[in-house]
């Protein structure tokens, strides 16, 4: 069946709820540092912990798979060093691992990853329905960022490589890798129907996701994410919606 153009998806907090399963990730985190350590509470601390942690998300270029530790670690400075939050995050960020001699820090980190590790997040609801109609008409891309091996693991899991025509994981999302799952998306296209007709990318955050996408022509869909998703001035984006079934109205 021939295809009239691209749509480029990105998987976490776009198609799949992958941000709760960050949340109780940072909440073992801080359970665990409060075990060995009064003066944390976990209820009172957790904003702080994700001020941090977002800070380090944007000195990690966008990546959200920055060693753990460094969370840990950044919080321990500023609660026990009296460092101002944000400069914690670049000391941790800017530390080695073999610089850490707090055990409790490297504990915490392995209870963090061991959540993100053994839980797969739900789809989002009617994803899958929406997936299907889609693909009657366009060729789907899945872009994602993270590590590779987990995040395959929750493509396959969910049966995602069964609908999407072609999948691209990188560590960064940016105008580099956004190019390469652009021109991925039509090469398949090319030997389906030939020249698209759009070029469309949804996503969640509009530093990883939109503006990106924008700086390379794309048609843009933003579906504002639960973490940190930007504002709609930033882009802007072409259209803001905020379930998925509304894609089958733009597309």
């Amino acid at each position: 069946m021939k295809k009239e153009g691209v749509v480029i998806f990105d998987l976490d907090d776009t198609l799949v709820e992958k941000e709760g399963i960050f949340v109780n990730a940072q909440k073992a985190m801080l359970q665990s540092l409060a075990n060995c350590d009064s003066e944390i509470d976990p209820d009172k601390h957790f904003d702080i912990l994700r001020e941090i942690d977002h800070e380090i998300v944007c000195l990690h270029k966008g990546n959200h798979s920055y060693k753990s530790w460094r969370l840990a670690e950044a919080l321990w400075l500023h609660l026990h060093e009296g460092e101002d939050a944000l400069e914690s995050a670049a000391l941790a960020f800017q530390m080695s691992k073999a610089n850490i001699s707090n055990v409790h820090i490297l504990e915490a980190g392995k209870q963090y990853d061991k959540i993100l590790k053994e839980n797969v997040p739900k789809l989002r609801d009617d994803a899958w329905e929406i997936l299907a109609k889609l693909k009657k008409k366009y060729v789907l891309v899945l872009f994602s960022s993270w590590e590779k091996k987990p995040q395959q693991k929750i493509i396959v899991h969910l049966g995602l490589d069964k609908v999407f025509d072609a999948i691209v994981i990188h560590r960064n999302k940016n105008v580099k890798s956004m190019l390469e799952a652009k021109r991925i998306g039509e090469d398949v296209l090319r030997k389906i129907s030939g020249k698209p007709k759009r070029m469309v990318m949804v996503g969640d955050r509009m530093s990883q996701d939109i503006i990106p996408a924008m700086k390379i022509g794309l048609e843009t869909i933003w579906i504002p994410g639960p973490y940190y998703p930007g504002k709609r001035e930033e882009g802007p984006p072409d259209h803001e919606i905020s379930d998925l079934r509304e894609l089958l109205n733009i597309l």
